[in-house]
């Protein structure tokens, strides 16, 4: 309505001071409502940005090479049991030859 009213009389409209001073400040405290609303915005969005893409993927590293760490202990320690029995066969066999060629000899 007072903008149909400015176009038609807009001589005969005359703004209060007061009132101008009263719409000014709530317009800046609304402005200012806002602009702490999306700096607050903002923020929280990079911070969800960061912990994405900073720290997921640190944790998802670490808990993979913890889980290789421990697969490397586990692969070695059946390699090293494993080599223990092979060598324990191999003295036995080798026990066994120089058993027979003693006996042989003898």
């Amino acid at each position: 309505m007072l903008v149909l009213r400015l176009m038609e009389q807009p001589e005969d409209i005359a703004l209060d001071p007061a009132s101008t001073a009263d719409a000014i400040e709530i317009l800046t405290k609304i402005d200012g409502l806002y602009t702490k609303a999306w700096n607050q915005l903002l923020l929280y969005v990079t911070l969800l940005f960061v912990v994405i893409g900073v720290f997921v993927p640190v944790v998802q590293q670490w808990f993979h090479r913890r889980s290789l760490r421990d697969d490397e202990d586990r692969l070695r320690a059946s390699l090293d049991e494993s080599l223990k029995e092979s060598m324990s066969e191999a003295r036995a066999t080798i026990a066994a030859a120089v058993d027979e060629r003693i006996a042989a000899l003898g």
